[in-house]
């Protein structure tokens, strides 16, 4: 979230409209992007998943969830004041980042694990 917050206004100058998907309640996802400036942001709650289904997400598979690199990436997180908070929803969902653009995925990032940080600038900009 604070990646995406951050290059917030690239992402839009390149044309694209940000939209973010969850698990959790309208309600409770508002208060906790809005932490990270971005409860102006357009979101979609999906408690069952069927969005992540339809986008081919998968759920995690152990070393993606608490592997070495996993572990290092939320102790630095959690030092530069990043919490994780209580888990909305299911906890071995994998996230994806996606391009849409005229009704059809363009791009696709599908996280390799749970510290996986995807060039959302790039994802953001249309093909050529």
């Amino acid at each position: 979230m604070s990646d995406i917050a951050r290059l917030r206004p690239r992402i839009e100058h390149a044309g694209t409209l940000i939209v973010l998907g969850h698990m959790s309640t309208p309600e409770g996802f508002a208060a906790f992007a809005e932490r990270y400036g971005l409860g102006s942001v357009a979101a979609v709650s999906d408690p069952e998943r069927g969005l992540y289904r339809t986008l081919g997400l998968k759920r995690a598979r152990w070393m993606q969830l608490l592997g070495p690199r996993v572990l290092w990436q939320w102790l630095m997180a959690t030092l530069r004041g990043h919490g994780t908070g209580l888990v909305k929803g299911d906890s071995t969902q994998m996230p994806g980042a996606f391009l849409l653009h005229q009704g059809r995925v363009v791009k696709r990032y599908q996280y390799r694990d749970a510290a996986d940080r995807p060039d959302y600038v790039n994802l953001a900009t249309l093909p050529s």
